[in-house]
């Protein structure tokens, strides 16, 4: 039998978003399952941001041993529509024995830098998610990996110091010496008696409160430079809670929208208010002696202002010589002449 594998990428293509892949004959459903479990209050995407290189292996008695890689790059790295590196992360559920062994060797490759890229991604085809994994190639390289796991020599450290936690920087040396820790607990078989737990956890956003809260078996972070880190002040507190709800939005498809497309079309909006203002014709500045027009009255029309003109004299007009009247004859009525009166004959 082999392990259970589920793989999450996405295409090129703008309308493609990321999307988990079953690898095989794999169901979905039951990858829902192993996603929603919790150990200590947290699920798998709270153990490990996706967008950095993060590893987390768990086991749980109803669901087996799990292993979660994030951050592999496909070969040759690829970039999507806006330019940004398109990552893949890969989830494997082992429950018998073989299983089990194939899943172990999976999360030590991963920690040695065996690891690191996905060449079983391509990116031909148009639908979404818009990428295709190659299952057998896949298959391949876990059973390379389990022989490889499985002729790789054990030290002889202590019992006592395999099964305490530490709590180491993320590095490589730090990373190898983890993967030789896990190989011999492994052979020991001292995996077994760890139920319900987190056995490796490599994560930068783990701090103190989850730590003792999840107590991994391994945690692989900068836990203890956080640890020595002064007091908070009056402004972390802030920017600690907007941290963590920027990590938990990046982690939906809603959520990385408002992270990174909300504010660059803000940004859009305000600079062509910006620009459409400095086109408008400046307005002159309002006369501070002009009267206040009450509401509801119509504002009469105003004349712009003027420089008062300089005085001007009248030009000099010659005096006016008096008309002396015309003498006018008086009118005389002509006499209507008499009647005679003739005597009688």
């Amino acid at each position: 039998m082999s392990a259970t594998w589920w793989v999450q990428s996405r295409g090129r293509r703008r309308n493609h978003d990321y999307a988990w892949a079953p690898v095989g004959g794999a169901d979905l459903a039951h990858l829902k399952r192993v996603r929603e479990h919790r150990w200590g209050g947290a699920t798998l995407d709270d153990l490990v941001d996706d967008e950095q290189p993060g590893l987390a292996l768990v086991r749980a008695r109803e669901l087996g041993t799990i292993v979660y890689v994030t951050s592999l790059s496909p070969v040759p790295p690829t970039t999507d529509v806006l330019n940004r590196p398109i990552r893949a992360a890969l989830v494997g559920v082992g429950r018998t024995s073989p299983e089990v062994t194939q899943v172990v060797a999976v999360a030590v490759s991963a920690l040695s830098g065996t690891l690191t890229t996905l060449d079983q991604l391509s990116f031909e085809t148009p639908d979404p998610p818009g990428f295709h994994f190659d299952a057998r190639a896949w298959a391949a390289f876990v059973t390379e990996s389990a022989r490889r796991f499985a002729r790789a020599t054990v030290d002889g450290a202590d019992v006592a110091e395999l099964t305490d936690p530490a709590v180491l920087p993320d590095r490589a040396d730090t990373r190898d010496r983890t993967a030789a820790d896990l190989t011999a607990l492994f052979r020991r078989g001292r995996i077994n008696e760890i139920e319900n737990a987190v056995l490796v956890l490599r994560s930068p956003v783990l701090d103190r409160a989850d730590h003792e809260r999840w107590r991994p078996w391994r945690a692989l972070t900068d836990l203890q430079d956080a640890v020595r880190s002064p007091a908070p002040g009056p402004l972390d507190v802030p920017k600690a809670v907007l941290d963590f709800g920027v990590r938990r939005a990046r982690r939906s498809p809603l959520g990385r929208f408002f992270v990174y497309i909300a504010p660059v079309g803000a940004i859009t909006v305000a600079a062509a208010a910006v620009a459409w203002s400095a086109a408008q014709p400046s307005t002159p500045p309002r006369d501070p002696a002009a009267s206040t027009v009450p509401a509801g009255s119509t504002p009469a029309p105003t004349t712009p202002a003027t420089a008062p003109a300089p005085p001007t004299t009248p030009p000099k007009t010659p005096p006016k010589t008096q008309k002396t009247p015309r003498k006018t004859p008086p009118k005389t009525t002509p006499k209507k002449p008499t009647k005679t009166t003739r005597a009688p004959r």
